[in-house]
């Protein structure tokens, strides 16, 4: 291939379903703006400007990922916050800083951390490409074979595998890398004959060969004698946008736990109320708290009096909904059993649009651990991470997807 003609993008997946299910949780949106680096994708979408979604795709849930970024000029607004959209969990090659119990803060594909404000400029930029694609048609493409949406009888996705790897897009023996519709149909058919999932797989060759040329998605079915399907994608240059990232540095508070938890508990609030509110208090000074303890137990209510003043002392996390139907109030309690993280360094209190948080229900529903921090202006940011892949090795937790959500406090009336 001549170096002129050399994609800036090429991917080749053996199973599309990760990759699907990471954009149906920013569905809720028909276009999204895409960021190309060398650590993988970032699809992104907004809400009345009001709410922004990301879906951070690593390079490593790809079976290959080629990146030739050609050097473009873009013009751009952005608002940098110090500690940009830090991954909270674990495991990454990026500069870390150490938090509670263990778990690191690292960068996420995508965005470069500053510590400086930044007003609209142009830049050569030549270590990222951006373009914005429909991400209603990209998402039926992937799922032209039915397999990208599975759920087991459980409710939730299937991905479930064996560790055998199939054959290289039209490639022979001997480590020859061709690329779909180049080889014999034979090879072709027999890519994923090694996989072995019941439900079968949809393969994904992407490519894009730079600005002005649409998304080229070759796709095909692990079923024998199937034929390919192509499908091109017409790319637009995306609008400016203001992004706001979290600010790391005065964070206020931040929990790890189980998505379940959360997820629960969006489904526990009444869906007729406008807002929602986020309480939190730090735990007492140890010598403080048992104090109060024992004079509790000493009270005229004994040890029964107190059981939520109890936990309010070990810290406060606490989820407030008023509706049609009243009031409602949903604690979780700083355990080890709760959380895997717990830090909270003074009382706040913010509330946010409920439409707009309960939009991140869809991403929950797929997570197995939520990241939830905000900072001292009610900056929210919600970080979601999936379930790896059944049968791929992934040297970080979190190479296998992060979806963020960022949302701004609303402005309480006095």
């Amino acid at each position: 291939m001549a170096l002129q003609h050399r994609p800036v993008l090429e991917i080749e997946t053996y199973d599309v379903r990760p990759l699907a299910r990471l954009l149906r949780g920013i569905a809720f949106q028909q276009r999204a703006v895409v960021t190309l680096s060398g650590a993988g994708l970032a699809f992104q979408v907004e809400d009345t400007r009001a709410m922004v979604a990301v879906a951070y795709v690593s390079k490593a849930l790809f079976d290959k990922f080629s990146f030739f970024p050609k050097t473009i000029t873009r013009r751009r607004r952005r608002r940098y916050r110090a500690g940009a959209s830090s991954n909270p969990f674990n495991d990454s090659d990026g500069p870390q800083t150490p938090s509670r119990r263990g778990t690191t803060q690292s960068q996420l594909p995508g965005y470069d951390d500053a510590d400086s404000s930044s007003e609209e400029e142009e830049e050569d930029d030549p270590a990222s490409c951006v373009f914005e694609v429909n991400l209603s048609n990209l998402s039926e493409c992937l799922n032209i074979y039915g397999h990208a949406n599975i759920v087991n009888s459980s409710g939730t996705e299937d991905f479930g595998f064996s560790s055998g790897r199939g054959k290289r897009f039209g490639g022979g023996a001997g480590g020859n890398e061709g690329h779909l519709g180049k080889g014999n149909n034979n090879n072709n058919s027999a890519m994923l004959g090694s996989l072995g999932n019941p439900h079968g797989c949809t393969s994904l060759l992407m490519t894009w060969i730079g600005p002005g040329w649409p998304l080229k998605l070759t796709l095909r079915d692990d079923e024998p004698n199937t034929p390919m399907t192509s499908c091109e994608l017409t790319l637009l240059t995306p609008e400016e946008s203001n992004e706001e990232q979290f600010n790391q540095d005065q964070m206020l508070f931040h929990v790890i736990m189980k998505a379940t938890w959360l997820k629960e508990a969006i489904g526990d609030l009444d869906s007729s109320c406008s807002k929602i509110t986020i309480i939190a208090g730090p735990p007492l000074p140890e010598e403080e708290r048992l104090r109060e303890e024992q004079l509790d137990q000493h009270g005229p209510n004994g040890r029964n009096g107190s059981g939520r003043k109890a936990r309010e002392r070990a810290g406060i996390f606490r989820l407030q909904a008023k509706g049609d139907f009243g009031t409602t109030e949903l604690d979780y309690p700083n355990d080890r059993d709760v959380m895997d993280v717990f830090i909270c360094t003074e009382k706040l209190s913010f509330s946010y649009n409920f439409g707009l948080f309960s939009q991140a229900n869809r991403a929950l529903q797929a997570a197995i651990k939520v990241s939830l921090r905000i900072d001292d202006e009610g900056f929210l940011s919600l970080q979601m991470m999936m379930p790896p892949p059944v049968g791929k090795r992934l040297d970080n937790s979190s190479d296998s997807g992060i979806i963020e959500f960022k949302l701004t406090a609303l402005q309480e009336e006095d």
